[in-house]
């Protein structure tokens, strides 16, 4: 070009240097646990009786109340 031109105008554009892009740091998550294994599971739950059918509660919410309401009709 023969002319002088101000950087920030059309003509000069093409031939002004980019900017250079900004560096992301990119943080990973630490791996997750492995899953369980079924000898595991055993140690980590407590017994449990499998004959309970009656849990009492001591303040029911209504949700709960319902769907016991309905379980009784049938």
């Amino acid at each position: 070009m023969d002319k002088c031109v101000s950087l920030s105008s059309p003509a000069a554009l093409a031939y002004a240097p980019l900017p250079r892009p900004q560096r992301i740091k990119i943080v990973l998550p630490d791996d997750p646990e492995p899953p369980l294994r079924p000898a595991d599971i055993s140690l980590t739950v407590p017994d449990v009786d499998p004959d309970i059918t009656d849990i009492p509660l001591t303040d029911p919410d209504p949700a709960t109340m319902a769907l016991k309401q309905q379980l009784e009709k049938k």
